[in-house]
C-alpha cells in the first residue's frame, strides 16, 4: 500500500493556488488556513451556526472534539454572502447537503498540477500551513493546542515537512 502525505507549501504558492480554484473552493481553503480546521469540518459548517457570530464552536468529525474558532470580519462576511440555506458550502445539486471534500481535493490537485508544483498539495496543506504559522509565532505547545491534538508527536508530523526544508 502506498501512503501519500500531504505537504506543507509556502504562503506564496498557496496564494497562487487559491486564485486558480473555484470561488467557493478558494473560500473553503482560505477558511481552513485561518482557522486550522480540516476541510471536511469547514465544508460541514452550518449556516445557522455561522450566523451566530464570528466566534463559533465546531465539532471536529475526525476526533469528536469541539474546537472554538474565530473567523475574521472580512472572511466572515464573504462566507455569509455565499452561504446556502443549510450549509455554508452547499452541494452543487442538493441544498440539503454540503460540498464534498473530494470536490475541493480535485480542484486543488488541478491547480497544483497546472502550477507544476513538486509538493503533494491537497486541502490538508492549508492545515499544515496554519500549524507552521502558529508554531513560529507561539511555539510547539500553542501549536498542539491550536490543532486540538492530544499528543505533541502528532503535531510534530505536521511541522516536519517544513522544518526540514
Amino acid at each position: 500500500m502506498i501512503i501519500l502525505r500531504t505537504d506543507w507549501v509556502c504562503h506564496d504558492d498557496m496564494k497562487v493556488i487559491l486564485r486558480l480554484l473555484t470561488p467557493a473552493n478558494s473560500l473553503a481553503i482560505e477558511t481552513s488556513l485561518v482557522t486550522g480546521l480540516r476541510i471536511g469540518d469547514v465544508l460541514a459548517m452550518e449556516t445557522d451556526v455561522l450566523r451566530k457570530g464570528q466566534r463559533i464552536s465546531v465539532l471536529e468529525h475526525k476526533t469528536g472534539k469541539t474546537k472554538r474558532v474565530y473567523i475574521p470580519k472580512n472572511l466572515y462576511y464573504r462566507l455569509l454572502s455565499q452561504a446556502g440555506s443549510c450549509f455554508v458550502f452547499p452541494h452543487r445539486f442538493d441544498d440539503k447537503k454540503h460540498r464534498t471534500r473530494q470536490a475541493v481535493w480535485l480542484d486543488i490537485k488541478r491547480a497544483a498540477k497546472a502550477l507544476r508544483l513538486k509538493e503533494c498539495v491537497a486541502p490538508h496543506s492549508a492545515r499544515k500551513i496554519y500549524a507552521v504559522q502558529i508554531y513560529k509565532e507561539k511555539g510547539l505547545e500553542a501549536c498542539r493546542k491550536a490543532l486540538n491534538h492530544s499528543d505533541t508527536s502528532v503535531t510534530l508530523i505536521y511541522l516536519l515537512s517544513e522544518l526540514v526544508k
